[in-house]
């Protein structure tokens, strides 16, 4: 879903809609506001959130037909519901039992989780500007401008300008940064519980630490997925001022730091001579499969910016080693094979990921105990790299086809091994090293 206007000149505002490939609209400046006050939508439509079963909400500013204008005339919509409303809506939880109404809402600070249960907004209550710019999650304020962040230890409240950012990642977790009043401390928070702090571990097991230091805010964005997982991003005190932007995943690992080397033309070398210069405020997206999207800026080696790049890293933890040479396909491709989760046999998370296959190829995993080089093989003109009793995963699920995106993923029951022979499973044992491959078809013509 997306806030977006067309070449028209009247009813022109929509928030536009792509599912499953077809395009339509869910909103429409002119529509009625929905709840029946007999408002209308009008020229300013942001904030387009989608749920996983397509319902749509977005926040309409400037509505016409009002009952007072720009007294009533801004609207949260989720679905068919209308959740704030300026100059009516009071959400409860305010500082000192206050019941302000909304006076507007953040352009692009609406967000929801994907089952649409949770949802967060950014705004400002009717009144004192001291006290006005809140975050409101489900309809109650959790963070309040001249207030202290809740069950933080801070005695200092927020600054008046301190509400630096928010998000909801899939699951409805929330996230905020802000920073406090005197002392300029920073901070993020995740549900309301402290994540990072200026002064406080940047990474742990390291000397480095968040800083403000030579910036109006330590602190320039925050993401999660569904899975629980979150990245932060900051700046250090790392003596070296050209490495001290960094993203760090789940308070544990740094995941890429101003100065790391750029693979441009996508041979797995970083030998492009490119770097990253700087990180996008909030420029960042975290996927469920734990792949995180940022925009940066990106300089040479002489420290010369030459451009902006949308930037993509794998943050799965691999496990075992890739050890067999195979042909190029169809494509012109190497197809390749790695392992995800955990080598430990008693976590039972292990995920074969085959990528850069024909699209919609069909596709068989195998597992041997021993390497093998039988090049060509079966009458085919790939290389089978087991030896052994080769087994294949052929049970219910696991017979599979690869994407169109060419890639194709299977999740191992280490507790459910196919044998050779056919005739059952066996389990994982601790200790052992196990082969395994995936053989596809091209017809290449």
């Amino acid at each position: 879903a997306l806030s977006t206007n067309t070449s028209g000149t009247v009813a022109d505002d929509y928030v536009a809609t792509r599912i499953a490939g077809v395009w339509g609209f869910s909103a429409r400046e002119g529509e009625a506001l929905p709840g029946g006050s007999g408002a209308l939508l009008d020229d300013i439509i942001d904030s387009g959130v989608l749920l996983d079963d397509g319902t749509v909400g977005y926040a309409a500013d400037g509505l016409d037909g009002t009952a007072t204008p720009d007294v009533d005339d801004d609207a949260i919509v989720l679905g068919g519901q209308v959740l704030l409303r300026k100059g009516v809506s009071a959400p409860t939880g305010q500082a000192g039992g206050s019941s302000r109404s909304m006076d507007n809402f953040d352009l692009g600070d609406f967000w929801t989780s994907g089952d649409g249960l949770q949802w967060l907004v950014q705004g400002d209550l009717e009144g004192s500007g001291a006290s006005d710019d809140v975050v409101i999650v489900n309809g109650a304020v959790v963070l309040q401008e001249g207030s202290p962040v809740p069950n933080s230890g801070f005695a200092e409240a927020i600054d008046s300008s301190g509400l630096k950012g928010v998000s909801m990642d899939a699951a409805g977790h929330w996230y905020a940064r802000g920073d406090n009043d005197q002392t300029n401390q920073d901070w993020v928070v995740r549900d309301g519980a402290l994540i990072a702090v200026t002064g406080s571990l940047a990474i742990p097991g390291s000397t480095e630490r968040w800083s403000d230091a030579l910036l109006d805010g330590c602190f320039f964005g925050h993401v999660g997925n569904a899975n629980g997982d979150y990245v932060v991003a900051g700046m250090t005190d790392h003596v070296d001022s050209a490495l001290d932007a960094v993203l760090v995943l789940n308070n544990t690992e740094e995941v890429a730091r101003e100065s790391d080397a750029v693979d441009l033309d996508g041979n797995g070398l970083l030998d492009d001579d490119v770097f990253i210069d700087s990180f996008g405020d909030d420029d960042l997206f975290l996927s469920d499969a734990r792949e995180l999207f940022v925009v940066a800026t990106l300089k040479d080696d002489l420290g010369q910016r030459i451009g902006q790049a949308l930037l993509r890293f794998v943050l799965r933890s691999e496990v075992g080693t890739a050890y067999c040479d195979v042909h190029q396909n169809s494509l012109g491709l190497f197809a390749s094979l790695s392992a995800i989760g955990s080598s430990v046999v008693a976590d039972n998370q292990f995920t074969l990921l085959a990528e850069s296959l024909p699209p919609t190829a069909n596709v068989l995993f195998m597992i041997a105990p021993a390497r093998g080089m039988v090049d060509p093989f079966g009458g085919g003109m790939g290389v089978l790299c087991l030896a052994g009793q080769v087994a294949r995963f052929a049970g219910p699920g696991e017979v599979l086809s690869a994407g169109v995106a060419g890639d194709a993923c299977l999740h191992v029951d280490l507790g459910a091994l196919p044998t050779a022979m056919g005739g059952g499973t066996v389990s994982a044992s601790v200790g052992q090293t196990l082969m395994f491959q995936c053989w596809y078809r091209d017809h290449d013509g």
